[in-house]
């Protein structure tokens, strides 16, 4: 009976170490918890859908969307003052370009304004106004301004010295895109330099385009 009871005193105490080793591996172990759900925001632009974290939007506070937006979600404010809805599954719903929407997130994640295909610069300064990011706002604006100002040094150029307005892939994509008998025009394009060759050209208006050093054959 002594050796049974030192066994039995064994055994609790080899017990208790390991439910204490238990409890220090579990409390060391990540838990999701509902702070990190709340931190993302997703949202329905367009039809697309885009996931990003409320810090994120306001990296820029200009955006009185965005900051409304942001602390709505976390649970800050039970109300937006500036209306909006929501999908069927719950993801805030904007009727709004989707590939724009795609570079102001961007913008706010690097600080870097990223045209992609398909995008413009006008398009993407009417999406920073109607969004309320300043900040994009003015990078783009300031892009505008350097694309003017180098538009009108062109102006002052003789022709022969004027930059080409397209590529080729420009001129390849426009016939592709054309359905025969269609006219297409390129009437007033400054061509300079370009290497036209190898494509059929026939039936194109170059009515006044500038064409120096062009290779069309």
């Amino acid at each position: 009976s002594a050796i049974y009871g030192r066994d039995s005193i064994f055994v609790a105490c080899i017990e208790r170490i390991m439910s204490a080793a238990e409890t220090a591996a579990s409390s060391k172990s990540p838990t999701r918890s509902s702070s990190d759900d709340s931190e993302w925001i997703h949202f329905n632009v367009g039809g697309e859908y885009f996931c990003t974290t409320r810090s994120t939007l306001l990296v820029d506070d200009s955006s009185a969307l965005f900051r409304n937006l942001a602390e709505l979600d976390s649970g800050a404010s039970d109300s937006c003052s500036i209306p909006f809805s929501r999908d069927d599954k719950g993801r805030i719903l904007f009727d709004r370009d989707p590939r724009y929407f795609d570079v102001i997130l961007s913008f706010l994640r690097t600080g870097e304004v990223r045209l992609d295909k398909g995008t413009s610069t006008r398009g993407l300064l009417r999406e920073a106004q109607y969004f309320g990011v300043e900040t994009l706002e003015q990078a783009v604006q300031r892009m505008l301004d350097a694309d003017e100002a180098a538009e009108a040094r062109q102006a002052t150029l003789p022709n022969s010295q004027r930059e080409p307005e397209v590529t080729r892939e420009d001129v390849v994509r426009s016939i592709m895109s054309t359905t025969s008998g269609t006219p297409l025009r390129f009437q007033g394009i400054c061509f300079n330099t370009l290497v036209l060759n190898d494509l059929d050209l026939s039936g194109i208006n170059f009515h006044r385009a500038k064409m120096h050093s062009t290779q069309l054959v």
